[in-house]
């Protein structure tokens, strides 16, 4: 069986990330990011749920989103709801983020928000644990496949829910780091793509040999 793998890039610089704008992340605020393009099964119609409990309750929450308008009809509907609802401020579109601003967006984030109900391998999870951010995610076995003890679980199709993940997390600065921790260690335990490779290489050429190709 060959394994996934996963490229987390290079290691980020002490710079801001250039797709962050002015006042993001703010103080006193936790800043979220749910790095992904719009497909349906992302299930980022959530974050307006989200959205709204936040700017009800004054939690200190910030999600920064990063899909485009261009990625379809439901993603422009989904952009057009955060606009016409007033949440701009709460559910942050930063648009497509050029990859190599990937590892220091993550650095600049408090920790990555992904509500997402159905992957087969998510290399996100893996990224945002190599560079020292807490995994918060829905309770399903993919994910927990990726993150296992590592991530913060909750149900992807209730916020408030999610707000009480949170709120537990950051409120346990001790058990925040030893996930943390322990992210950072399971990253490590995922091969690179050459070694996947070479991987199929051998499979390849083993089973032309079983063959007599």
């Amino acid at each position: 069986m060959v394994p996934n793998a996963v490229s987390v890039g290079s290691k980020p610089g002490a710079e801001r990330p250039a797709c962050l704008p002015e006042g993001v992340p703010a103080d006193g605020k936790r800043t979220l990011l749910c790095l992904t393009r719009y497909y349906p099964h992302k299930n980022l119609e959530m974050l307006l749920e989200l959205g709204r409990r936040i700017r009800d309750t004054g939690a200190p929450y910030v999600v920064l989103l990063t899909i485009a308008g261009d990625q379809g009809p439901a993603a422009s509907a989904l952009l057009r709801a955060v606009e016409q609802e007033g949440l701009g401020d709460v559910v942050v579109n930063l648009g497509t983020v050029p990859m190599e601003q990937v590892p220091a967006l993550h650095r600049a984030c408090d920790g990555l928000l992904l509500p997402t109900i159905l992957e087969s391998f998510s290399g996100t999870y893996v990224e945002s644990m190599h560079w020292e951010r807490p995994v918060f995610t829905s309770e399903r076995d993919f994910a927990r496949d990726v993150c296992g003890d590592a991530g913060w679980y909750f149900d992807p199709h209730d916020a408030d829910d999610l707000l009480s993940v949170l709120r537990a997390a950051f409120e346990d600065p001790a058990e925040m780091s030893r996930r943390v921790a322990l992210g950072r260690e399971r990253s490590e335990g995922f091969p690179t793509w050459p070694e996947v490779t070479v991987k199929y290489v051998e499979l390849l050429e083993r089973t032309a040999a079983e063959a007599g190709v």
